[in-house]
């Protein structure tokens, strides 16, 4: 990818369009599992170490190394799904800590 853009754009999309339809299929069957209720915490611990173990692994990302594109594709995948994932059982835990009249309908 070094001296060729339109491989290294083409590789960035393939990551940010992996990232979106994981996050896509995920979100609908966690969400609903974490609105029927039951601990979240958990959850949002695993999902952070996932996002942790994502952007730990940019550690080894610098340029003029084209090998390593595909794992940190794949760090960038597993940090912003880890991302995404902790924030819907966050958000479920918010109907628990916001009285009733403030909420939105």
């Amino acid at each position: 990818m070094v001296g060729d853009p339109i491989k290294g754009q083409a590789e960035w999309a393939f990551t940010q369009s992996t990232r979106g339809v994981i996050i896509a299929l995920l979100s609908p069957f966690l969400g609903a599992m974490a609105d029927a209720g039951g601990r979240r915490k958990p959850y949002i611990f695993a999902f952070q170490l996932l996002l942790f173990a994502g952007c730990a692994a940019l550690w080894w990302a610098y340029p003029n190394r084209p090998d390593l594109a595909g794992p940190i594709s794949w760090a960038v995948v597993a940090a912003t799904v880890g991302a995404e994932m902790s924030i819907v059982f966050n958000n479920a835990q918010l109907p628990n800590i916001v009285r009733p009249e403030r909420m939105g309908g």
